[in-house]
């Protein structure tokens, strides 16, 4: 202890406001716009630290609040992280780790929680099929960002979540970051007329392109509606649901502006999904129709192709109409004839390696050699550098074979098992709300997933394991109450 009384860490504050003002300041000497954003990120690096040792409960929303303001930038070796989300998510692995390490205070009943369980053997799975893959070092570092996002995501979340509105808090915290990538993105769109055709580039650098940007602020809605129209269970009033509504309905913009046809179905399809909850739907159910939907698919595959054909919408170009009917063309749009032959390329790549795959994070680099001729559109390139497989479950099975698209369609089961159970038998209403945002968020991805696939990055991966990490420690809460509550004994008269 100093001579003033004051122990040394009591005065970091000050130092570190002092730090980060001098380089704010030299940032804005240098006036180019990467130079400010970086200043300003070291600028907050010393308070994160500090944060992250003295005052963690407000390091994870802090983390939450960054990751839709993150942008890309290139670092050594030509790497691209997303700053300051990613180095951020780096140091919390590290503190994950060492804290499990030291004092291993994580419920055991979290852990061994069968969605646990299988995340657990997902990311196994992943490293056996890294180790055995096409590039080793690539895969390996897919995992490692795995591992951090289960880590931090969803282990630390679950320390986070005390109660309901404590999970609905990751919601809304995330869409009050989407704040300034939104009005940012729409003073860009203004200059276009707010055009389809710009709604691809509108979203950066805060989002890489409208597809991402809109499955993030689609994911997000449902929770912050519920929130709104149940309200007087979490004490929501006033101001505070003035600010609530607002941001709810600046997402909504957002959403509409972001022309991705993807983002629109998947509300639209969790809005369904709402109407079916109200009539108690249960999961064989779910099951049942979509294997009913598959095979009628597989027997009228002729009949349905026809009338594919038939479609000649095209996106970005006329109405709001043509735009949604666009989603079913075959024959002219360059999207969806793209997304069919990275479809191709995952089947073939899986007839070549159906079990182990072909590594993860490698399919960027190797569907280049299994595209047809027949398939190539003006999009289309024989290196094989434009991405991924545009599915979260073709991803799956092309890099860690068929076995890793079963564990994906398991973990997508049970989550819609265990939320749907929440939902019916709950006795507390506020847990009931929360489970309802976050599956209903979670359908949103699952129907995007089909489309594209994100979840390897910190923007969607905060949402979905974030949401995961709810309805788990959901279901935990409602076993507890209900092992609590003990039959009264028959009396003996």
């Amino acid at each position: 202890m100093s001579k003033t009384g004051q122990r040394p860490y009591e005065i970091l504050p000050a130092a570190i406001l002092i730090f980060s003002s001098l380089a704010v300041g030299l940032s804005f000497v240098f006036r180019s716009p990467v130079s400010i954003y970086v200043g300003a990120s070291v600028a907050i690096v010393p308070a994160l630290f500090y944060m992250l040792f003295f005052k963690r409960e407000l390091f994870y929303p802090l983390l939450v609040f960054l990751v839709p303001l993150s942008v890309s930038l290139l670092i050594a070796g030509g790497t691209k992280a997303d700053v300051p989300a990613e180095p951020l998510l780096g140091i919390m692995m590290l503190g994950v780790v060492i804290s499990l390490m030291l004092n291993p205070s994580i419920d055991k009943k979290f852990l061994l929680h069968p969605v646990s369980i299988l995340l657990m053997i997902e990311l196994c799975w992943m490293i056996f099929c890294s180790i055995n893959g096409e590039l080793p070092v690539v895969s390996l570092k897919r995992c490692l960002v795995r591992f951090g996002f289960i880590a931090v995501f969803y282990v630390l979340f679950s320390k986070w979540m005390t109660s309901p509105l404590a999970a609905g808090r990751l919601f809304i915290i995330y869409a009050a970051g989407c704040i300034i990538p939104i009005i940012h993105g729409m003073i860009f769109h203004a200059r276009f007329n707010f055009s389809s055709i710009a709604a691809y580039l509108m979203p950066r650098p805060f989002f890489q392109e409208h597809t991402i940007y809109g499955a993030c602020l689609a994911f997000i809605l449902p929770m912050l509606i519920i929130l709104i129209f149940n309200s007087k269970d979490f004490n929501i009033r006033g101001w505070k649901l003035f600010l609530l509504s607002l941001l709810t309905l600046l997402i909504i913009a957002a959403e509409f502006l972001s022309f991705s046809r993807a983002a629109w179905l998947s509300l639209a399809v969790a809005f369904v999904f709402r109407l079916l909850i109200l009539i108690r739907i249960r999961l064989w159910m779910i099951f049942l129709f979509l294997s009913l939907v598959g095979i009628f698919a597989y027997q009228n595959s002729t009949l349905i192709l026809d009338t594919v054909k038939r479609n000649e919408a095209v996106s970005n170009k006329g109405g709001i109409s043509d735009h949604l009917m666009s989603v079913a063309n075959v024959q002219s749009d360059a999207s969806n004839l793209e997304r069919i032959n990275r479809w191709k390329c995952a089947i073939r790549m899986v007839k070549a390696k159906p079990i182990l795959g072909f590594g993860p994070g490698t399919y960027q680099f190797v569907y280049g050699r299994f595209q047809s001729r027949a398939d190539l559109t003006r999009i289309s390139t024989f290196r094989g550098t434009n991405g991924h497989a545009h599915s979260e479950f073709f991803n799956a099975i092309s890099e860690t074979g068929i076995p890793g698209g079963i564990i994906y369609l398991a973990l997508l089961f049970f989550v819609l098992g265990y939320g749907l159970r929440i939902i019916y038998n709950s006795k507390e209403r506020q847990e009931k709300i929360i489970a309802l945002g976050a599956l209903l968020g979670l359908v949103t991805f699952f129907v995007h997933g089909f489309f594209n696939a994100f979840l390897d990055t910190d923007k969607m991966a905060v949402l979905v394991f974030g949401s995961i990490a709810i309805i788990v420690c959901l279901d935990i809460r409602q076993r507890k109450t209900k092992n609590t509550i003990t039959p009264a004994k028959d009396s003996d008269g």
